[in-house]
Protein backbone atom coordinates (compact mmCIF):
# COMPACT_ATOMS: atom_id res chain seq x y z
CA UNK A 1 0.00 0.00 0.00
CA UNK A 2 1.52 2.92 -0.99
CA UNK A 3 1.14 6.33 1.46
CA UNK A 4 3.80 8.72 0.05
CA UNK A 5 4.45 9.34 -3.02
CA UNK A 6 7.58 8.17 -4.75
CA UNK A 7 9.87 10.85 -5.42
CA UNK A 8 9.48 12.29 -2.23
CA UNK A 9 10.31 11.05 1.64
CA UNK A 10 7.78 12.06 4.42
CA UNK A 11 9.09 14.96 6.57
CA UNK A 12 10.10 14.28 10.02
CA UNK A 13 8.05 16.39 11.79
CA UNK A 14 4.75 15.28 10.47
CA UNK A 15 3.23 14.19 7.30
CA UNK A 16 2.72 16.92 4.28
CA UNK A 17 -0.71 16.44 2.98
CA UNK A 18 0.58 17.24 -0.04
CA UNK A 19 2.55 14.41 -0.63
CA UNK A 20 -0.19 12.09 0.34
CA UNK A 21 -1.10 9.33 -2.25
CA UNK A 22 -4.48 9.45 -1.12
CA UNK A 23 -7.59 10.91 -2.31
CA UNK A 24 -8.88 13.05 0.59
CA UNK A 25 -12.75 12.25 1.36
CA UNK A 26 -15.39 13.73 -1.04
CA UNK A 27 -17.32 16.44 0.91
CA UNK A 28 -20.95 15.30 2.61
CA UNK A 29 -23.11 16.61 -0.54
CA UNK A 30 -20.96 15.19 -2.93
CA UNK A 31 -21.76 11.61 -0.59
CA UNK A 32 -25.27 12.20 -0.76
CA UNK A 33 -25.35 13.32 -4.49
CA UNK A 34 -23.50 9.62 -4.73
CA UNK A 35 -25.73 8.33 -2.55
CA UNK A 36 -29.13 9.67 -4.87
CA UNK A 37 -27.66 8.21 -7.48
CA UNK A 38 -27.29 4.77 -6.17
CA UNK A 39 -30.11 4.77 -4.69
CA UNK A 40 -32.07 5.33 -7.59
CA UNK A 41 -30.00 2.45 -10.01
CA UNK A 42 -31.25 -0.33 -7.05
CA UNK A 43 -34.46 1.12 -7.50
CA UNK A 44 -34.58 0.35 -11.19
CA UNK A 45 -36.32 -2.69 -12.02
CA UNK A 46 -33.98 -4.04 -14.70
CA UNK A 47 -31.44 -3.94 -11.83
CA UNK A 48 -33.22 -5.31 -9.50
CA UNK A 49 -34.18 -8.35 -11.70
CA UNK A 50 -30.57 -8.99 -12.67
CA UNK A 51 -29.51 -8.65 -9.00
CA UNK A 52 -31.82 -11.00 -7.59
CA UNK A 53 -31.16 -14.40 -10.85
CA UNK A 54 -27.62 -13.59 -10.09
CA UNK A 55 -28.23 -13.86 -6.24
CA UNK A 56 -30.34 -16.95 -6.91
CA UNK A 57 -27.32 -18.47 -9.41
CA UNK A 58 -24.51 -17.77 -6.95
CA UNK A 59 -26.46 -19.33 -3.88
CA UNK A 60 -27.23 -22.50 -6.14
CA UNK A 61 -23.78 -22.39 -6.97
CA UNK A 62 -22.48 -22.33 -3.74
CA UNK A 63 -25.12 -25.36 -2.46
CA UNK A 64 -23.81 -27.40 -5.49
CA UNK A 65 -20.06 -27.08 -4.15
CA UNK A 66 -21.11 -28.00 -0.27
CA UNK A 67 -22.84 -30.92 -1.79
CA UNK A 68 -20.02 -31.87 -3.59
CA UNK A 69 -17.75 -30.94 -0.61
CA UNK A 70 -20.07 -33.14 1.51
CA UNK A 71 -19.36 -36.05 -1.01
CA UNK A 72 -15.94 -35.97 -1.00
CA UNK A 73 -15.79 -35.84 2.73
CA UNK A 74 -17.60 -39.01 2.88
CA UNK A 75 -15.35 -40.68 0.38
CA UNK A 76 -12.69 -39.76 2.54
CA UNK A 77 -14.24 -40.69 5.69
CA UNK A 78 -14.46 -37.49 7.56
CA UNK A 79 -18.41 -37.14 6.94
CA UNK A 80 -19.92 -33.86 8.55
CA UNK A 81 -22.92 -32.56 8.31
CA UNK A 82 -23.64 -29.89 5.63
CA UNK A 83 -26.95 -28.47 7.18
CA UNK A 84 -25.53 -27.11 10.13
CA UNK A 85 -23.10 -24.14 10.36
CA UNK A 86 -19.67 -24.87 12.51
CA UNK A 87 -19.86 -23.88 15.80
CA UNK A 88 -17.32 -23.38 18.97
CA UNK A 89 -18.73 -26.90 20.52
CA UNK A 90 -18.18 -29.18 17.48
CA UNK A 91 -15.06 -30.47 18.57
CA UNK A 92 -16.29 -31.56 21.87
CA UNK A 93 -19.70 -32.52 20.41
CA UNK A 94 -17.68 -34.75 18.11
CA UNK A 95 -15.44 -36.26 21.08
CA UNK A 96 -18.88 -36.97 23.05
CA UNK A 97 -20.89 -38.72 19.77
CA UNK A 98 -17.65 -40.89 19.40
CA UNK A 99 -17.92 -42.22 22.92
CA UNK A 100 -21.50 -42.74 22.71
CA UNK A 101 -21.23 -44.56 19.60
CA UNK A 102 -18.77 -46.71 21.05
CA UNK A 103 -20.95 -47.82 24.45
CA UNK A 104 -18.88 -45.52 26.82
CA UNK A 105 -20.17 -44.40 29.49
CA UNK A 106 -20.79 -40.51 29.29
CA UNK A 107 -18.64 -37.95 30.28
CA UNK A 108 -18.98 -36.20 33.75
CA UNK A 109 -19.51 -32.82 31.70
CA UNK A 110 -21.51 -34.30 29.24
CA UNK A 111 -25.16 -32.31 30.89
CA UNK A 112 -23.44 -29.01 30.54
Amino acid sequence: MLVWSADSEPPLGGRNPDDCAFEPPPSFSKYTADLALLMRICADPAVNSFAWRRLQRLESRFHLHVRRSDVRRRLLGQARPASRPCTAGDGARAARDDRAAQGAAPHRDAAL
